[in-house]
């Protein structure tokens, strides 16, 4: 039986899980106070 082809598998799954991991990494910094909310 043949491994099924999962979304992670794909080059647009590669890609959501770089744009998730750069999310995650934002998100520590403002949980930090590295990042400050700006005002509008």
């Amino acid at each position: 039986m043949k491994r099924r082809i999962m979304v992670g598998d794909t080059d647009l799954g590669k890609e959501l899980e770089a744009r998730i991991e750069d999310l995650k990494e934002l998100v520590s910094a403002y949980r930090d106070g590295i990042l400050k909310e700006k005002l509008v």
